[in-house]
C-alpha cells in the first residue's frame, strides 16, 4: 500500500500548492487593479492611497508574482515525483503481467501434455470392454470367494 499512500500524499500536496497558486493569481489581479486605480487617480480622496497606493500595489504585485513562480516550481516538482511514482508502479505491474503470462503459458503447455496423455490412455483402453459372456464367466469364477473375509 506504499504506492497508494505515496500517491495520495503527493496528490494532496500538489492540490494545496495549486490552491496557493490560485490565491496568488487573485492577489496579482487585485494588485494590478490597485495599480490601475492609482494610475487613473481613482480613490484619491483617501490620503494614503494618493501618496503610497501605487507603491503598495506594485510591491504586492512583485511579491505575488515571486510567490507564483515559487509555487509553480513546487507544483512542477511534485508532479514530476507523481509521474516517477506512476512509472515505477507501471513497470512493477508490467513485470507481474509478464510473470502471469509465463505462468499461463506453462499451465497451457501442461494441460496440452495431459490431454495428449489422456488421449493416448483412451486409445490403449478403448478395446478393453467385456462382453456379457465374459463378465458372466468372471462372476461365476468369483462366486467361490463369496462370504470369505479378507483383512487388508
Amino acid at each position: 500500500m506504499a504506492f497508494a499512500d505515496d500517491l495520495s500524499a503527493l496528490t494532496v500536496s500538489v492540490d494545496s500548492w495549486e490552491l496557493a497558486g490560485v490565491i496568488m493569481a487573485a492577489v496579482v489581479a487585485i494588485s494590478v487593479a490597485g495599480e490601475v486605480t492609482h494610475d487613473f487617480e481613482l480613490f484619491w480622496s483617501i490620503g494614503w492611497w494618493r501618496l503610497k497606493g501605487g507603491k503598495a500595489s506594485g510591491l504586492i504585485l512583485i511579491a505575488a508574482l515571486v510567490a507564483e513562480v515559487v509555487i509553480q516550481i513546487n507544483v512542477n516538482s511534485i508532479n514530476g515525483r507523481i509521474i516517477a511514482l506512476l512509472e515505477m508502479e507501471s513497470a512493477r505491474l508490467n513485470e507481474r503481467a509478464e510473470e502471469a503470462a509465463k505462468a499461463a503459458a506453462t499451465a497451457n503447455e501442461r494441460a496440452a501434455r495431459l490431454e495428449k496423455e489422456a488421449a493416448e490412455l483412451q486409445a490403449v483402453v478403448a478395446g478393453r470392454q467385456l462382453s456379457q459372456q465374459e463378465a458372466g464367466a468372471i462372476c461365476e469364477e468369483l462366486r467361490s470367494f463369496a462370504g470369505n473375509n479378507v483383512d487388508i
